[in-house]
């Protein structure tokens, strides 16, 4: 079990908000990519670390991220969204210091994780690799599985053939074998939420996945053309456009014999690209829709605190970085039902109240368009006209997203920043100092450093100012410091504050990691200080 986690600089000032996958299926997927666990936030049951071997000492670097991998073959795991944990990014840690050497084992864990899921394919056979752009597309789901089949063959007859398709079902009925079904090409990923999350958070677990260059997006209901994906990968690899979007059309279905039939097709939305007009309402339905995965570092991911115009807002950060292009082809068609059981129709009452927000969030950028704001503000009386609602524009729910509010700030600049605007120091050091242990402890903390006696400190300074004693114990295995580190650490252990483990020479990480483990039915955790190896 590990947890989200900030990125903290040199000066211990939170920079950065590191989101991760949260559930055992997400992340046993998402692990086969990349590492998922903020090494210093994973706690351990002991007995799976050692039914495992601990970490393998061939590796120089990337050991949490292989041991990782193992524990994921054969037990549960999770994160909690919740950040309890603090990373420093330096100039002399290891991820920015031996980054080459990261990705190399890193590499390897993944080639191995593989060998052990398939060895016979490993064995013997070389995997023919494409030269051409890999498409991730995101399909979520929740209680269609009738409607879902369509949905995916539409995908898997495209003419475009490298693509990945990653469904992702919000707590829903049970499709997985349909998926199974489907996926003879081995190009299906599929997971499975804990609880319903909305559709925000299915694409963004499904964007989390997602190895393509190019993301595009596909609901449940609705389906691709056989040339959709290669219109739009053709013009992005022959352009300098990194977004670009189709036509679609509307597919009116109703209910006969206990099936929905579609009894006319029509073409509502084909709109040449306008920033300006895309801040007053959405141009385009989502699945006409292409973008290079890294407009995302920008841009941020789907909002999960809206619960319909998800994607309408994602289009308009987007387009606060990129121009997009209109492809004006029809290459696509979604559904949509009366009866309210297409993603659309089922929350037209929702859709007044998400509108509004969005239209309060970005204010800002309206200041000196006041003709934008006016239009926002016809638009929004008619749609509101069109439900029956009142048409008196109270911002009520929109007014707190006002445009310094620090949730607006993370959507767009990617980080956590203090009520006051300034990144936020961390808690006050030595309060109180450090606290004895009991005899036993349901937890063991285990510590390898070596040097860098300051960083030392402010780790199990930390570990003393915001865990009750009574939880863990501290093992620090020295590998051979030579600045003072030993010494402080010597005294350390004379008053009982913590269990030493000294070495007379640097082992690395891997053989101190799995040294330290405490005693039977004790879980671990560790906690790096950051220190070169």
């Amino acid at each position: 079990m590990g947890s989200s986690y900030y990125q903290i600089d040199e000066q211990g000032q939170i920079r950065f908000l590191i989101r991760v996958l949260t559930e055992d299926t997400a992340l046993k997927a998402g692990l086969r990519q990349q590492n998922w666990f903020g090494h210093g936030s994973v706690m351990m049951r002991r007995e799976a670390v050692l039914d495992q071997g601990g970490y393998d000492e061939r590796f120089t670097y990337a050991q949490d991220y292989d041991l990782w991998l193992r524990l994921s073959e054969r037990f549960s795991i999770a994160n909690l969204e919740e950040p309890l944990y603090c990373w420093r990014a330096s100039a002399s840690c290891i991820s920015q210091s031996k980054i080459k050497e990261q990705e190399y084992f890193a590499g390897l864990a993944r080639k191995n994780a593989a060998a052990r899921a398939n060895p016979r394919k490993s064995a013997g056979q070389s995997e023919i690799t494409s030269t051409a752009p890999l498409v991730s597309v995101i399909v979520p789901t929740y209680n269609r599985p009738e409607m879902l089949v369509p949905t995916i063959q539409s995908i898997l007859e495209q003419t475009y053939k490298d693509h990945e398709i990653i469904v992702v079902n919000d707590c829903g009925l049970e499709v997985e074998n349909i998926v199974a079904w489907l996926n003879s090409r081995q190009n299906i990923t599929y997971v499975r939420h804990g609880r319903n999350r909305g559709l925000a958070a299915a694409r963004n677990t499904g964007i989390k996945l997602a190895r393509g260059k190019y993301l595009a997006y596909l609901d449940d209901d609705d389906h691709f053309y056989p040339h959709h994906l290669e219109t739009l990968v053709t013009f992005l690899e022959t352009s300098d456009y990194r977004v670009a979007y189709t036509d679609a059309l509307r597919a009116l279905q109703v209910k006969q014999h206990g099936r929905y039939i579609t009894v006319e097709r029509n073409l509502i939305y084909s709109h040449d690209f306008d920033a300006d007009r895309l801040i007053v309402e959405n141009q385009f339905p989502v699945l006409c829709l292409m973008h290079e995965k890294a407009c995302l570092d920008q841009a941020g991911l789907f909002d999960e605190s809206l619960t319909t115009h998800e994607d309408w807002d994602l289009w308009i950060r987007l387009s606060f970085h990129d121009k997009f292009f209109h492809i004006k082809k029809i290459t696509c068609e979604f559904s949509w039902r009366e009866d309210g059981s297409t993603m659309t129709s089922a929350k037209r009452l929702d859709f007044a109240r998400t509108m509004e927000i969005i239209h309060a969030k970005y204010q800002q950028h309206l200041r000196d368009k006041p003709h934008i704001m006016e239009l926002q503000r016809q638009f929004l009386q008619q749609q509101k006209k069109a439900l029956g609602l009142s048409v008196t524009r109270a911002w009520g729910e929109a007014a707190a997203l006002n445009p310094t509010h620090p949730r607006l700030l993370e959507l767009t600049q990617g980080r956590i920043p203090a009520e006051d605007g300034a990144a936020p120091s961390l808690p006050g050091r030595g309060q109180g100092g450090p606290r004895s242990k009991p005899a036993e402890a349901p937890a063991s903390i285990i510590i390898p450093v070596f040097n860098n006696l300051e960083l030392t400190q402010n780790c199990l300074e930390s570990i003393w100012e915001h865990t009750p004693p009574e939880l863990f114990e501290l093992i620090v295995v020295d590998n051979g410091s030579q600045d003072g580190t030993s010494a402080f650490l010597e005294r350390l252990a004379a008053k009982g504050k913590i269990r030493l483990i000294a070495n007379a020479t640097n082992l690395g990480y891997a053989r101190p990691a799995t040294r330290g483990p405490g005693p039977p039915g004790a879980t671990t955790s560790s906690c790096s200080t950051t220190t070169p190896w």
